[in-house]
């Protein structure tokens, strides 16, 4: 798999709009998938866009938001075609961005209701940092959204060899 930048808006449009994606991380207030705008992943000097490759094929997306010089909220798409494959692509989005750029610190909001992102962040090294009670509005009802986080430490201190 092949993970590179990107600042191909309509590819990530593509991406996050697809109707098996974009329900799942929209709440009450989001745009409709015909109103959506990738434009700031793509002009925003504080956001980075990702994307894997399966030889011609795009396998999903990694968007990222820089909260301070250190720390990146990120959103991790994957196309339908690839959820087999997911754990795979947002393991290498991760490696990419912590080899690639000057992040220390990952962090993800996920739903209550978004079960497969929750496992993904799990599988992939995040842990449980906290829950925001309350602060996500889906169909008219209140969710908590589960707060995840990796530091690069710790992703280096898994890929190194244990003491015998």
């Amino acid at each position: 798999m092949i993970i590179e930048r990107t600042y191909d808006k309509e590819l990530i449009e593509r991406i996050a709009t697809h109707p098996k994606i974009y329900k799942h991380g929209a709440d009450d207030y989001s745009p409709s998938i015909e109103e959506y705008s990738a434009e700031v992943w793509v002009s925003n000097p504080h956001c980075i866009a990702l994307v894997g490759w399966v030889e011609d094929n795009p396998v999903g997306a990694v968007l990222g938001h820089m909260r301070n010089g250190v720390t990146c909220e990120v959103h991790i798409c994957v196309l339908p075609d690839y959820w087999s494959d997911s754990t795979l692509f947002a393991g290498d989005a991760v490696q990419w961005l912590f080899d690639n750029t000057g992040i220390l610190k990952l962090v993800a909001n996920i739903q209550a209701n978004n079960m497969f992102a929750f496992k993904l962040a799990r599988k992939v090294g995040f842990s449980l940092e906290g829950i925001s009670r309350l602060s996500f509005l889906k169909n008219g009802i209140l969710l908590d959204q589960y707060m995840f986080g990796l530091s690069k430490e710790d992703v280096c201190h898994k890929q190194q060899p244990q003491p015998q």
